[in-house]
């Protein structure tokens, strides 16, 4: 049996760790941030942006073999 599984089954068996209850934060916008910018957008070529966010997403592939 491998420490990985040891550790997991203990996990199983100890019960889950009590938790702590969670404080909502107020949310205060940051007057400094913008989302858009003040330049008007550039027109995008639809088919040059597909290749880019696939090649883009190709090098990050997780494989599972």
């Amino acid at each position: 049996m491998s420490k990985k599984s040891r550790r997991l089954i203990n996990s199983a068996q100890a019960g889950p760790a009590p938790v702590a209850p969670v404080q909502p934060t107020p949310v205060t916008p940051d007057p400094q941030f913008w989302f858009l910018p003040d330049a008007p957008p550039q027109p995008v070529n639809e088919r040059d942006l597909h290749d880019l966010m696939q090649q883009w997403r190709h090098g990050r592939a997780t494989h599972s073999g």
